[in-house]
């Protein structure tokens, strides 16, 4: 089975907000990230509870998740439109 993506409240609610054109976009790059299994970011922070956070870029839009590996989740804890 493959991973499933999971996106916090908040981060529906970025999307959203964002223009239809960079919501199709960043919709059609999120699609893409589950079929790619556990995602690995350009910049690697620490939260709270000391999981990994993996920070991506891509056009005007970045992502903050973390990967449950126990569950084969990518769980997106925040997206910004630049």
């Amino acid at each position: 089975m493959g991973w499933k993506l999971v996106l916090d409240q908040a981060v529906l609610t970025q999307l959203f907000a964002a223009p239809v054109q960079e919501r199709s976009k960043a919709m059609a790059w999120l699609e893409g990230l589950s079929s790619r299994g556990p995602v690995r970011g350009e910049v690697i922070q620490r939260d709270e509870q000391g999981r990994e956070l993996q920070v991506l870029f891509k056009g005007d839009w970045m992502l903050t998740a973390w990967n449950d590996h126990a569950t084969k989740e990518i769980r997106v804890v925040d997206l910004v439109y630049v």
